[in-house]
């Protein structure tokens, strides 16, 4: 007899077939009769990896020809762990005391409490009062200010902090902190003593030179600038206070500039200032930088534990959830007492989790206890793309797992993604960077029509220093090269057939996103479309138009959007007499303007969406946009655009309030979007108008490649640094012995940023080793995308170079070395095609840059044809096809099966019938599940109400089973069919019972006037639009019914002739 096993843990290497693993391995678990499909949970990190799971499975299900099984799918587990969660606390809520009718945060939400509650923490003013003395400062690079530092400092403590135990009360966390800081820091000398050492000798040098020697140094810029700098820490220096607490003053008196050849210091000044670099060398064992770092931490720890509870107590109040919350509360449900886990182990056959690499400590936990309990659990992962640290994942709780004797583990040792003559390579690519944690993987694809493997090396020029846009311009060139060659060709992913190549083929992979625009930019010098996702959606030139057209139509007299308005195409006006006019009238006349007064404000119900609507309308701006470059992207932006308006509107006013936005005018509105655009890392981005464009090549960082593929990849960036970077906050675990502990044992890590940089290296010493392992897990992704040819750019000018980069990776750790025509990884050659870099700019094509026409509304065709008049619906729905229909001459059977459900509740209409509907779908689940319909309804329902509700079900039910002899019955079965003039019908039938002659659609009616003789009549379209949606995908419906509930009636029609 087969058994499950009771935990199953597969490595799936890159390309591997992972989800085909899990569909091949729970389809034969469904079909051994070891699970049952509706008793399965998965769990994905994405919806679009559930939903193709689910998919997979259905399908697979339908081919072994169990389509009853392939419905029941609908009722499984398949989701997110976010959904998941979500699921548990809705349904359990009352075992965890929690709302059960909680609602989810929005993003703005989410900030704004998040906000409230940071402000409000009384710990955080300590470190505000002198950010620049914890390391809060200016950054150029980054262009964020110190206040930006450090909320998202506090940020990403909050953001650690509930991935971990938020029980761990904040002194033992605290502790451990400091036990961390003080042993990493090193023995420490005589604070004090080093102070007045430092005090006298700044003194002394300021007593012999008290002027700035700098005037000395004329015509020497450099030398100039130094002292001058020199002098003004020096005058800093004389405050024996500040040098008690600055430590950056202490580093820059590390650095003071002495005599150096052409430009001599006066006599004496060299030594004076040796001493002070002296005592300033003491900054390495000082005593403050060490407390300053304990206090930092200690403060932050403590404010961050303070702004959660303040941020919880805020949603409880206003019954609200935020993702995080999902996962938090489930597994708090789960791990208490009150049977909750016992009740759901109960219900679940399996328990499957994919990219278990990527879980965190708190997710982890949850989905520990369930396998704790007893469901058999497949596990499917991968180490080596262990990529997602950055958001909290945590690869060593699988690395813990796979060393667990009680697990039965298994590594998938085929790649159904590349082709045969590029795996080698790959597979010696694996093994140098992870030695015997790699399996070597044989190739099952078919061979594929490109060249495996080219190399574009960038030696070091004859003659100045290597320019970044000639590299890019280089690798823009060999793909313009490899698109203008006719004899190009791939195997076409789903025909297998052989086609040329087109630019839809090819990605360049990037570690950054400002090396992706580079790139970018290049490959349109060559007149080859980018598909990127890009920042500037704000700045953008329709958006700054509508933006400017909101204020001036609130506003008449903002002169400053007038005259932007006025000096665009819209207007007629240019920028330098409009100003002078502006200037000397004070007003601006232009025909733009005049349109735009045409806009009444005057009605109290006019909204901000409205309001835009009708800019649109008035200045035409989808026409004016469909007539740029790239007009596909401008219309996206302003799709946006309306989006978010909309959301503006429907926003709850106090949750606008809570963010420190009030009224509904165009000022607030464009106040709260562009703080929701600064808010959001990715909130700028303008909007991708393509879901593919095979007339576009690609552009995608690293760290987003996963999980993606294309036939022709190149890898580029290779001369990114690859360093540690502080300050760093990470989980840090206390012992690690026993994962049913690992909240309990998780503890928050903090390493901030010192002034000198000998103790900032015995910090970064400590985080180099994963730093490392992270780079080479990241080259593993990008160099396992390509399904025919992978491209390498070699930075052979950084050859003796002392930087740590993605290359020395490549050189060092991975022993790779090219030759002329091929790369070497350890001693085993590649034969590989090689370009070089002569280190000059190529020659660009001469190219026009087409404009291309757009429809102006509406939908977008996939394909060029007539146009359909009238156009059809994109979306239908069942429900929008009510409305009387005569079926007087139909034959219908009208059956007793029950009791009236006559239920004595204060409630509405709508949600009468949908805590009703939801009775149903737990009761057809199992009978047992009655004393949990107040929660699953999130209504106070009496034991009689339970009682009359549960028996209404099993009459209708045991007379379905008894009279139609129904095989299985589904409740709440979704669905989603292409009809056939090209709209999609999505909807949901209440209840789908199968016969041995085909199925039966009932649809739930709870209407309280049930009793009038043309309630069918009514509800006719509406059947008509499941049976028809049923057929579209291959189903025999034999009838079609309401159940009439409040009377214990089922009507239905049965005669086919009318269905």
């Amino acid at each position: 007899m087969t058994y499950l096993p009771r935990l199953d843990v597969v490595s799936a290497g890159a390309g591997s077939g992972k989800t085909y693993q899990i569909k091949n391995t729970v389809g034969r678990w469904i079909k051994e009769k070891l699970v049952s499909p509706d008793r399965i949970v998965a769990v994905t990190f994405t919806e679009a990896a559930a939903g193709e799971l689910k998919e997979r499975l259905r399908k697979e299900l339908i081919d072994l020809g169990r389509v009853e099984d392939a419905l029941k799918l609908d009722q499984a587990y398949i989701s997110t762990i976010h959904s998941f969660g979500l699921k548990l606390l809705t349904e359990f809520s009352f075992d965890g005391g929690f709302p059960p009718r909680s609602r989810l945060l929005d993003q703005n939400e989410e900030t704004a409490l998040l906000r409230q509650a940071i402000a409000r923490s009384g710990n955080i003013d300590t470190l505000t009062k002198d950010l620049r003395r914890y390391g809060y400062k200016y950054d150029g690079g980054t262009q964020t200010s110190g206040e930006d530092q450090f909320r998202q400092m506090v940020q990403k403590v909050i953001s650690r902090l509930r991935t971990v135990n938020q029980e761990v009360g904040r002194s033992t966390l605290s502790a451990f902190s400091e036990q961390f800081l003080t042993s990493s820091y090193g023995s420490t000398i005589d604070g004090g003593a080093a102070l007045e050492a430092l005090h006298r000798a700044v003194t002394a040098l300021l007593t012999k030179f008290p002027s700035d020697i700098s005037p000395g140094f004329a015509g020497n810029a450099s030398a100039v600038n130094e002292f001058r700098r020199n002098h003004a820490d020096l005058s800093l220096a004389q405050d024996k206070y500040r040098l008690e607490t600055d430590w950056y003053l202490w580093g820059s008196l590390r650095k003071l500039r002495q005599s150096k050849r052409g430009a001599p210091t006066p006599d004496e000044y060299d030594g004076l200032a040796v001493t002070v670099i002296e005592a300033a060398n003491e900054l390495i064992q000082h005593p403050g930088p060490l407390e300053d770092a304990v206090n930092h931490a200690q403060i932050l720890i403590s404010a961050a534990v303070e702004a959660i509870e303040g941020y919880t107590l805020d949603k409880r109040k206003a019954a609200l959830v935020d993702y995080t919350d999902m996962v938090a509360a489930a597994q708090i449900v789960m791990a208490s007492s009150g049977g909750a886990l016992e009740a759901l182990a109960e219900r679940v056959d399996c328990l499957v989790i994919d990219e278990f690499q990527d879980t965190n400590p708190l997710q982890f936990s949850l989905l520990w206890l369930l396998q704790k309990a007893g469901i058999p659990t497949l596990i499917v992962g991968d180490l080596k793309q262990a990529i997602m640290g950055f958001q909290g994942a945590d690869p060593r709780l699988m690395e813990r797992l796979l060393e667990d004797e009680k697990a039965d583990t298994n590594t998938l040792n085929k790649n159904w993604r590349t082709q045969p003559s590029l795996m080698p390579f790959i597979n010696s690519v694996g093994s140098s960077l992870f030695s015997d944690d790699y399996v070597s993987l044989d190739p099952q694809s078919a061979p594929g029509f490109q060249e495996p493997l080219e190399v574009i090396e960038h030696p070091k020029p004859p003659k100045g220093p290597v320019s970044k846009k000639v590299q890019t311009l280089r690798t823009a060139e060999r793909i313009h090269s490899l698109l203008g060659d006719p004899n190009q060709f791939v195997r076409d992913r789903r025909t297998e057939e052989k086609r040329r190549l087109v630019a839809g083929d090819i990605a360049i992979l990037c570690p950054t996103n400002g090396q992706m625009q580079s790139y970018a930019d290049s490959l349109r010098q060559f007149g080859i479309k980018a598909k990127i996702a890009e920042a500037g959606w704000i700045e953008s030139k329709v958006i700054q138009i509508a933006c400017h057209a909101l204020e001036y139509v609130e506003n008449p007299s903002d002169r400053h959007a007038a005259l932007y308005l006025a000096c665009t195409e819209l207007g007629s006006h240019d920028l330098e007499p409009a100003v002078a006019r502006l200037v000397e009238q004070k007003d601006i006349d232009d025909a733009v303007l005049e349109r735009l007064k045409s806009i009444d404000l005057s009605t109290d119900y006019v909204t901000i969406d409205v309001v835009l609507g009708q800019i649109i309308q008035v200045l035409d701006l989808y026409r004016l946009a469909s007539n740029w470059p790239n007009s596909r992207k401008h219309r996206a932006d302003l799709l946006r655009l309306e989006a978010e308006a909309k959301s503006f509107v429907d926003a709850k006013p106090e949750t606008l309030a809570s963010g420190g936005f009030f009224g509904s005018g165009a000022k607030t509105f464009l106040a709260w979007l562009i703080d929701s655009v600064e808010q959001d890392k990715e909130g700028n981005q303008r909007p991708d108008p393509e879901v593919a464009d095979e007339h576009a090549v690609e552009l995608v960082s690293w760290h987003r490649s996963k999980g993606r593929e294309w036939p022709v990849v190149f890898v580029c960036g290779w001369d990114t640094d690859v360093k540690p970077r502080l300050p760093e906050v990470s989980v840090e675990y206390e012992k690690f012995d026993n994962l049913d502990d690992v909240l309990d044992d998780a503890r928050i890590s903090f390493k901030p940023a010192f002034a000198a940089k000998e103790i900032n290296d015995r910090f970064i010493t400590q985080l180099r080793g994963d730093v490392i392992l992270s780079a080479k897990r990241l080259i593993y992704v990008a160099m396992t995308r390509a399904r025919e040819r992978l491209v390498l750019e070699w930075h052979s000018h950084l050859a003796n170079s002392s930087r740590t980069t993605y290359h020395k990776i490549l050189t060092d750790d991975m022993m790779a070395d090219i030759g002329e025509a091929e790369i070497i990884i350890g001693d085993e050659p590649f034969p590989c095609i090689m370009k070089v870099n002569n280190g000059t700019a190529p020659e660009l094509p001469t190219y026009v840059e087409a404009v291309e026409k757009l429809s102006l509304i509406g939908r977008r065709a996939i394909k060029p044809g007539l146009l359909v008049d009238p156009q059809p619906e994109i979306f239908t729905t069942p429900s929008s096809s009510t409305g009387a229909i005569s079926t007087t001459s139909m034959p219908t059977e009208t059956h007793e099966y029950g009791q009236p459900l006559v239920l004595d509740l204060e409630i509405s209409g709508a949600a009468y019938g949908t805590m009703l509907h939801r009775c149903f779908e737990v009761l057809s689940s199992s009978e047992s599940l009655a004393s949990s319909l107040p929660a699953a309804c999130n209504y106070d329902l009496s034991s009689e109400h339970i009682d009359a509700i549960a028996k209404s079900n099993w009459d209708l039910v045991a007379w379905l089973k008894s009279v139609k002899g129904a095989i299985s019955i589904l409740p709440e079965v979704p669905y989603t069919v292409l009809q056939e003039d090209g709209s999609v019908s999505t909807g949901i039938i209440d209840m789908l019972v199968e016969t041995p002659e085909g199925y039966l659609v009932i649809d739930h009616k709870t209407d309280r006037a049930t009793g009038e003789e043309h309630i069918f009549d009514h509800y006719f379209s509406q059947l008509l639009s499941y049976q028809k949606a049923l057929q579209r995908m291959g189903m025999t419906v034999i009838g079609i019914g309401l159940n009439l509930a409040n009377e214990g009636k089922l009507k239905i029609a049965m005669d086919d002739q009318f269905l």
